[in-house]
């Protein structure tokens, strides 16, 4: 081979190796910047919903919600910041800019528990009572990613104290079935639920827990007024009965 086609072959792959090592560097230097901007991004996002967080402790709602939704431009993906920004245009009783935010979320994960609450307490908020309640249950089966036994009781406490405000018997008796079943044997919580029992009308159920209650705790004062007030509620339920049957007669 001639000596100069030879030069010429080696001149061309070393301006190649050249140009390869260039562009791997211009890429190497391009992805270190990409990075360095990509963790800015993310620390201001951060440091917004620090401040939107701090700006729902003063009360100041509005401007939070107005950082959440800078932090969201910059993440738009980020779950937790489309809750913090539904919770503070809930609690700026904006409603419907509520509602949307929630609805992005629930059409990525229909199950997800703190989303399906949110957009209970939202609907709630705009007297849409049996659109709350279905959400309601929608987050007492949900999925939780902590603690989702205590969520889940959490959310049946707040529902059924909702009903209890409607004055919903019948639909506050079927969750307090279950609820009876599920929370914890703490006598403060016994209580929550005698007291909910008769509230639902049921005053047989609620003297049977505040039977249970005196039993592990005798000289429980609340306890023996609220067994008074079922005992009492369910005699004058017992004597309407005969009553009733005499006037249809």
């Amino acid at each position: 081979m001639p000596r100069g086609t030879l030069l010429s072959g080696t001149s061309f792959i070393g301006t190649f190796v050249l140009i390869f090592i260039a562009l791997a560097t211009l890429f190497a230097v391009d992805t270190f910047l990409a990075r360095i901007e990509r963790a800015e991004a993310r620390a201001e996002a951060t440091r917004l919903v620090a401040e939107g967080r701090e700006l729902m402790q003063d009360g100041r709602c509005g401007e939070a919600a107005e950082r959440f939704k800078d932090a969201i431009a910059i993440e738009r993906d980020n779950r937790d910041y489309r809750l913090a920004l539904a919770d503070a245009l809930l609690a700026s009783k904006k409603f419907v800019e509520a509602e949307i935010a929630l609805g992005e979320l629930l059409q990525r994960d229909s199950m997800d528990g703190d989303a399906n609450l949110a957009m209970a307490r939202v609907l709630v908020g705009e007297t849409k009572l049996t659109e709350g309640v279905s959400f309601y249950h929608r987050a007492i089966y949900g999925q939780w990613r902590t603690k989702a036994a205590q969520n889940r009781l959490k959310v049946r406490f707040e529902l059924v104290d909702l009903l209890a405000r409607q004055h919903a018997k019948e639909e506050l008796l079927a969750e307090l079935l279950p609820l009876q079943d599920e929370a914890s044997a703490d006598l403060r919580t016994r209580m929550r639920i005698g007291e909910l029992f008769l509230s639902a009308g049921s005053p047989a159920r609620a003297a049977d827990v505040f039977r249970e209650i005196l039993d592990h705790d005798a000289q429980n004062p609340d306890a023996y007024a609220g067994l008074g007030e079922a005992e009492f509620t369910s005699g004058i339920t017992q004597r309407l009965v005969p009553t009733s049957s005499m006037l249809l007669a």
